[in-house]
């Protein structure tokens, strides 16, 4: 079994608004990335761009995974652009690890646009959001898909995670299913509906980033790093449930740092195994 140890560098990254680095079961690094998906920003040097961060590692390890927030898609659902996305840092991220090849080292996790559709995504969104002007077709559209797949036991399957840290993503699942109900009793009690919108993005933020908690946590593969790309909120909502994991199963490395503008940067670590 190897083990891993960390010596800071100079370097910082650019646009990241967080990073934090975990290790769990002594083997697999787990580095988790916020930004800012409208928002850039250069670092004093010597700082390397978050595409740059992770050329390095999938150059270095084969074994790394980048997880970006964008939706592969399927038979039904059109897959999204990532060289297209808004967030900058997804987007050179996909064309710099395309351009050495290293496509297949990248996971993209966004599932909602199963959940609500591609339409259904952008109308929560964004400006077509207004033309959801009753209650009953709010729930029809951001309600009902979530509670009827929380019905099929395979689409939240925890079987295929460490039985370990199983029981947390679990109890994080019930808060999740506890969370739309509530919503739905705001909707049957026709609270303001820019209050339900507010709650359904927060929901609907918990979806996306239990598929992505899932990945990392998953066993009987031979991935011992993922570097996770994320918006701000899902990095803060990821780092919560990875705080109610205990030490001996999910160690943190150091204090989670903050960047918020240029010259105020995250440094980074250098990992070592042996």
């Amino acid at each position: 079994m190897a083990n891993i140890v960390f010596e800071e560098t100079n370097n910082q990254l650019e646009s990241a608004v967080s990073f934090s680095q975990h290790i769990f079961n002594g083997t697999r690094l787990i580095t988790l990335i916020g930004e800012l998906h409208n928002k850039s920003f250069k670092c004093n040097a010597p700082s390397l761009s978050i595409s740059s961060y992770c050329k390095k590692a999938v150059q270095r390890n084969p074994n790394c995974r980048v997880i970006l927030e964008y939706c592969k898609g399927n038979d039904q659902i059109k897959s999204d652009d990532p060289s297209r996305m808004g967030s900058k840092s997804i987007r050179m991220t996909f064309k710099c690890l395309d351009k050495i090849g290293k496509k297949n080292q990248i996971i993209p996790l966004d599932y909602r646009p199963y959940f609500l559709t591609r339409r259904g995504q952008n109308d929560l969104y964004g400006s077509g959001w207004k033309s959801y002007k009753t209650h009953d077709k709010i729930r029809q559209f951001f309600i009902v898909p979530f509670l009827t797949s929380v019905e099929s036991p395979k689409i939240f399957n925890l079987n295929s995670i460490s039985p370990d840290v199983s029981v947390y993503l679990k109890l994080y699942f019930d808060e999740m299913v506890s969370f739309f109900n509530s919503i739905d009793k705001q909707i049957a009690e026709k609270q303001p509906l820019y209050n339900i919108r507010a709650n359904l993005l927060d929901a609907w933020k918990c979806v996306a980033d239990f598929f992505i908690i899932r990945d990392v946590f998953e066993k009987d593969n031979n991935i011992d790093e993922y570097i996770i790309i994320v918006g701000e909120a899902h990095r803060k909502n990821i780092h919560n449930v990875f705080n109610k994991i205990p030490d001996n199963l999910l160690k943190t490395i150091g204090e989670p740092q903050k960047g918020k503008t240029e010259g105020n940067c995250v440094k980074l670590f250098r990992s070592y195994r042996f």
